[in-house]
């Protein structure tokens, strides 16, 4: 991005939430973007401002994205979050977020070795899932190689990379087919078998929290989500049955419509915040 591009969004940030620490992150930071890919934004503040500031925080999205001529996100993060030694999401803040502003004494922090847990695999292995409902197959190969890369203290921001240091057949040979109907098949068993023996331990685990933050992330963005809210297992875990049961279907067979409800519930039921 240019810097002019950087400081319209430090801007637009600024103007809706004041002078917070604003971080871009996702491709964009680490420098693997295409010229369409989405431009990810997180701003640091207070959990009690988060609620208050949502609309205000979708406008300065929305006007980016046309300002821009891209998709864009901006998302608040409490600054507590960065501290999560066992969050994915926070590690990678830490390991590869472009600083757009804060003040002179901030600092990320180091970002370590990246944590290995169950709940971590699952994050992974279910934005791969995502990404291929998307029909972005090499971004769901990165993941499922990610998830693959854990037990090892090791991470890839590239698929180049990943292939390289996992030295996996099955992954190089889908690398090497990501653009034809044979590879998009062989990431999408390789991500289906990843992913379904994660959801039975998963299913139960917090969830009361995780359907009660769902419930409030919908209301705030004035989505009701109570049906689902008060079922016994993990919303998230539901949603990735149905993204299973989606990828399974035979012939592709995937309606538009199911799959674009799919993911704009994703973002309720599982935050980046949450990972």
């Amino acid at each position: 991005m240019t810097a002019s591009a950087l400081e319209a969004v430090r801007a637009r940030v600024h103007d809706a939430v004041g002078p917070r620490p604003v971080l871009l992150v996702g491709s964009r930071a680490t420098g693997t973007a295409r010229a369409d890919s989405d431009v990810d934004v997180l701003v640091l503040l207070p959990l009690v401002r988060i609620p208050l500031v949502l609309g205000r925080l979708r406008r300065a999205a929305a006007d980016l994205a046309r300002e821009l001529g891209v998709d864009v996100s901006v998302n608040p993060l409490p600054p507590s979050r960065l501290l999560r030694t066992e969050s994915l999401f926070a590690w990678k803040i830490r390991r590869e977020a472009r600083v757009l502003w804060a003040p002179a004494a901030f600092r990320v922090g180091a970002a370590g070795s990246p944590p290995s847990t169950e709940r971590t695999r699952f994050s992974l292995a279910s934005s791969a899932a995502l990404y291929l409902l998307r029909g972005e197959v090499a971004k769901a190969l990165l993941h499922l190689a990610q998830v693959r890369l854990l037990p090892t203290g090791r991470y890839a921001a590239t698929l180049e990379e990943a292939v390289v240091l996992l030295a996996d057949p099955d992954v190089a040979a889908a690398a090497a087919r990501t653009e034809t109907e044979a590879g998009a098949s062989l990431v999408r068993d390789l991500v289906v078998d990843e992913l379904e023996p994660l959801l039975p331990s998963m299913r139960r685990a917090a969830a009361l929290r995780t359907n009660a933050r769902y419930a409030l992330l919908g209301a705030l963005r004035g989505r009701l989500h109570l049906r689902r809210a008060l079922a016994r297992d993990r919303v998230d875990v539901r949603l990735m049955t149905e993204a299973v049961a989606l990828l399974r279907a035979p012939g592709g067979s995937r309606p538009d419509g199911v799959v674009a409800a799919l993911l704009a519930e994703w973002s309720d039921a599982h935050p980046l915040g949450a990972q």
